[in-house]
């Protein structure tokens, strides 16, 4: 999930105006550029209540659990990028001297008794006063748990 929200710079340029021919861009070069990542170590408490739409009723419950879930510290040996990306585990953005620092951080997660559904909210930022926070319904198909909505 951490390199889901990976972002390469830089960014693509902006698709062109009506009418005009789309400038061509080698989309391979920007995958291939691997960032310095920052991994928040610990896993921070939902303080808010979150409201699913009605089609997710069934996750409900576990909104409900995430709530009651306390900070944890991440065991950062389960962490790692299978593209390549360089992860520094820390707590703050200061915690990567350099250009571009993103973080990312993550939420407790809840999973129902059968283990086949969780809930949790993972962040992304750049600076202290940019960033966003994304929450993933996740499900277990064939042994494997999968995003079900972000």
């Amino acid at each position: 999930m951490i390199d889901e929200m990976v972002m390469p710079f830089p960014l693509p340029p902006p698709p062109p105006k009506e009418g005009s021919p789309a400038i061509k861009i080698n989309i391979d070069s920007l995958n291939k550029v691997k960032v310095k990542l920052i991994v928040d170590t610990t896993m921070f408490k939902v303080s808010s209540r979150i409201k699913l739409p009605e089609v997710y009723e069934e996750y409900d419950f576990l909104v409900k659990i995430l709530n009651t879930l306390q900070e944890k510290t991440i065991n950062t040996g389960w962490i790692k990028s299978e593209k390549g990306h360089q992860l520094i585990f820390g707590s703050s953005l200061e915690d990567y001297v350099g250009r571009y620092s993103q973080m990312v951080t993550i939420s407790r997660i809840a999973f129902n008794s059968k283990l086949d559904q969780a809930i949790l909210l993972a962040g992304h930022k750049t600076h202290e006063l940019a960033g966003y926070v994304n929450l993933y319904l996740l499900k277990k198909e064939n042994g494997k748990l999968f995003i079900k909505r972000m």
